[in-house]
């Protein structure tokens, strides 16, 4: 197998120190910004061989924010995490070029059959970075562009709504000859606006920017008389708090494509056939799993955009700077503080005061499990007594039997009315998040393993 290429260089990513670290932001969340003051920045640190450096500590780390880009001032860290986006799940969205040079064969030229196709190529790679999600928290979208952006699973659907609609790919007609790259990223990086923690867009695309309107001279059908530069897809991507990968896997190159990715903390990627495509995939997520989260106290001074740095203190390695909007309502960039970024914090108030009284007037939502069985089937089941029972019975609540014929375990999910709270209860050891446990107050995410099924807790009311 060829050896991946960035298409970055990556002396112009990082500072080497003699011990060969090097640290990147990665991300930048600001949703808790205007709540608490707090930002949250995901970072990687590697060793010259790009490996994960561990056992790092809060003490380890300096960070600092500027206003200006040069006059950096220390800020107080009030937050670190390990293995944050493993615990909590990554939001993914993958973005697949479906343009008509995507049915050619991976040289360029044309393909007698589908197996030959690029487009094939991306949906078995695609199929395969699913399979490596089975029993993680992590959930997944997928959206097709060309002339048209065309979402086939929506951000947040389960892994096998991904590879159901992968099914529904189609060969683009003659009016979806264009290349809307831009803009798709663009309304891909709008659905992320409900979402919270990790989140991902991954791009793939055998080519470059080509869109309708400068070519037929009239305004594109889905996307009007707007023609989106680089700099608008690091804006959209920065109001969401969201990261973009990018995959090249073709012939032609687009030349912006790489700002963007840069600027908003991921990496641009070159895959030449499906092998490195899936690796690609792979090390993406692998990257992202491999993140410290550091949470820290922005500064007061105001400013429209800051610039923040994180450093390891002593060794001389630093990241290069990202940048995020502060002066930010609602995710939206303003020019300045007025009196309506005063009304809206009333109305920021009135909302959460009416949305908390309303919750505890209204009738709690039953919560639901998520059973997928070693086949991939995924069903909902509804917790909706006292007590819930997961075995191999039929008479059970909800049947799970082990495949391998091996001992078939048995659990119940009790629900305390009192504490509005509820236990997994076990004779035997279960599996919830990779500990063995034979009780356990569940959490809205936890993931349940028994008899070969994998199981995801979802509490509505938490």
């Amino acid at each position: 197998m060829k050896k991946l290429l960035f298409m970055i260089s990556i002396s112009m990513l990082y500072i080497f120190t003699a011990s060969g670290e090097q640290i990147s932001i990665s991300g930048v969340d600001t949703s808790e910004l205007l709540f608490n003051g707090t930002v949250s920045l995901y970072l990687n640190i590697t060793d010259n061989l790009g490996e994960t450096v561990s056992d790092i500590s809060p003490e380890d780390l300096a960070i600092s924010e500027s206003i200006d880009g040069e006059n950096y001032t220390p800020v107080d860290i009030v937050g670190f995490s390990e293995g944050v986006n493993g615990d909590k799940g990554i939001s993914f969205l993958l973005l697949v070029d479906n343009s008509g040079s995507m049915y050619d064969r991976l040289d360029g030229k044309s393909a007698s059959d589908y197996e030959q196709t690029r487009i094939s190529s991306a949906v078995k790679a695609i199929n395969s970075l699913i399979q490596s999600m089975q029993g993680s928290r992590d959930s997944t979208g997928l959206a097709l562009f060309n002339t048209y952006y065309k979402e086939l699973a929506p951000v947040g659907s389960n892994r096998n709504s991904v590879i159901e609609a992968m099914q529904m790919i189609e060969e683009p007609g003659k009016d979806e000859s264009f290349t809307e790259l831009n803009a798709a990223v663009i309304t891909a990086a709008g659905k992320f606006t409900k979402v919270r923690g990790r989140k991902i867009i991954i791009v793939l695309s055998d080519g470059e920017n080509y869109p309708y309107k400068p070519v037929r001279g009239e305004d594109s059908p889905q996307f009007g008389s707007e023609l989106y530069t680089p700099d608008d897809m690091v804006q959209e991507l920065k109001r969401n708090n969201t990261t973009l990968y990018g995959i090249n896997f073709g012939t032609s190159r687009d030349r912006n494509l790489e700002k963007a990715v840069i600027s908003s903390g991921g990496y641009l990627f070159e895959a030449g056939t499906r092998e490195e495509l899936e690796s690609v995939y792979a090390t993406i997520r692998q990257r992202i799993l491999n993140e410290y989260l550091v949470e820290y106290r922005s500064g007061t001074e105001y400013a429209e955009r800051k610039y923040v740095k994180a450093e390891i203190p002593g060794t001389g390695t630093s990241s290069e700077p990202a940048f995020y909007f502060s002066g930010t309502l609602f995710g939206k960039p303003s020019e300045k503080f007025s009196w309506y970024f005063f009304l809206s914090l009333v109305l920021v108030a009135f909302v959460i005061v009416y949305l908390v009284t309303r919750k505890q007037s209204a009738p709690a939502e039953k919560a639901e499990l998520e059973v997928t069985d070693f086949s991939g089937a995924t069903q909902m089941f509804s917790v909706d007594s006292q007590k819930t029972i997961i075995g191999s019975s039929e008479s059970n609540d909800v049947t799970v039997v082990n495949s391998e014929g091996g001992a078939q375990s048995e659990a119940t999910i009790v629900f305390d009315e009192k504490k509005s709270a509820y236990t997994v209860v076990s004779d035997s050891e279960v599996m919830v998040n990779n500990n063995p446990v034979k009780t356990r107050v569940l959490e809205a995410g936890d993931v349940i393993n028994i008899n070969g099924a994998t199981i995801i807790f979802n509490d509505k009311d938490h």
